[in-house]
């Protein structure tokens, strides 16, 4: 399988608004709220009002996602196969995204670094159910690692849980890849381990 790996950009919103349309990444893959269309780790500072406003429905999600994308926002990279989008992971600069809905609600404890350090992490993999267990998401960890060294990124830094639940609330990607790619454990909070890879 070819699989070729993009990083987001104002070019691709289509591809990726598609992808996010058309492929099933939770539990309950016909439900409209799980269409989250990744804006959650998004560089934003997300209140309720934002919730409210922008993010409640899934039209708004979608709008809020082509938005962010605009303004360099909403990052990440897109793994294509045979020009269709496969996979998707959102990376991001630590430091901005300490303000993002899903920073609030499920990493309040992980440290935060001083803003001297430029440290990127990985916050959400989707990958199509006809190519998982395929290396998609190695593939767009390997690039991440590499566009992050040449970006003058000290490190990348992963939030995986300890033990493997399921698909949706497995999103930030399995322990085992991160480890097979030199990742290491630093410490562990609440069943989620916070790995780092030096550059």
């Amino acid at each position: 399988m070819n699989i070729e790996i993009k990083k987001l950009s104002a070019e691709l919103i289509d591809d990726y608004l598609h992808f996010f349309d058309t492929t099933p990444h939770s539990e309950r893959p016909d439900s409209d709220e799980c269409k989250c269309y990744c804006v959650w780790w998004c560089g934003d500072d997300q209140t309720d009002k934002v919730y409210e406003n922008y993010l409640s429905t899934k039209e708004k999600r979608r709008e809020y996602a082509r938005n962010s994308i605009v303004a360099g926002k909403l990052q990440g990279y897109l793994a294509y196969c045979e020009n269709e989008v496969v996979g998707w992971c959102n990376a991001n600069t630590k430091s901005e995204c300490y303000q993002c809905f899903c920073w609030k609600k499920y990493m309040g404890d992980v440290h935060k670094e001083v803003f001297s350090k430029k440290i990127k992490s990985i916050f959400c993999f989707a990958v199509s159910p006809k190519v998982r267990g395929m290396g998609v998401a190695t593939k767009l960890l390997e690039q991440i690692c590499k566009d992050a060294k040449l970006e003058n990124f000290e490190s990348v830094e992963a939030y995986p849980n300890s033990d493997f639940q399921n698909q949706a609330e497995d999103f930030m990607g399995p322990l085992g890849m991160y480890k097979k790619l030199g990742f290491v454990v630093t410490y562990e909070i609440d069943q989620k381990k916070v790995m780092v890879k030096k550059l």
